[in-house]
């Protein structure tokens, strides 16, 4: 697909799946944040086997604090967009400006407490202009990332972004 044909779908639906150029950081990452859970979780054997292993709310709580620690502090998330920079310039633009502290989220199939309702990040005080990147370290269908905030009613937000969301997946 190429730089056009992604602009028009973004464009026309508020969000574009995307493969990296360069998808080993995103594998990377994933490798290191299992090696990490294994400090607490010495059984689990992939990402995708978290939720059989944290099931209790507070602990799952717990569990993602001490791992969202580790992912900034360790800066565990950078190679994904420095390896991929060229791809996010063409896209967005050349001012670009990195999330220090992206979200990490990890939905355990059943608990609905875990999944982000619908919502706009400009209801949260971001930038009417940015565009948010989903990078899923496990498999995730595309229907988890849309509909987008578009589905939303306008009048409910006080600024509308051009370009609405992105995600990519390795």
């Amino acid at each position: 697909m190429n730089l056009g044909q992604m602009e028009s779908i973004l464009a026309d639906r508020g969000w574009l799946a995307i493969d990296l150029p360069d998808p080993s950081a995103i594998f990377e990452a994933r490798d290191r944040l299992l090696e990490h859970l294994r400090t607490t979780l010495p059984a689990l054997e992939r990402l995708d086997d978290y939720h059989l292993h944290v099931s209790d709310d507070e602990r799952h709580i717990t569990v993602l604090h001490d791992l969202a620690t580790f992912y900034w502090e360790a800066r565990v998330g950078r190679p994904i967009i420095t390896r991929n920079l060229d791809l996010f310039r063409q896209l967005i633009g050349p001012d670009l400006h990195v999330q220090p502290f992206p979200y990490l989220r990890a939905v355990r199939p059943g608990p609905t407490s875990d999944a982000a309702p619908l919502h706009r990040d400009t209801y949260y005080g971001a930038s009417p202009f940015e565009v948010s990147v989903v990078v899923p370290f496990t498999e995730m269908e595309s229907s988890a990332a849309t509909p987008t905030s578009r589905s939303v009613p306008r009048s409910t937000s006080s600024a509308t972004p051009t370009r609405r969301g992105c995600w990519t997946r390795p």
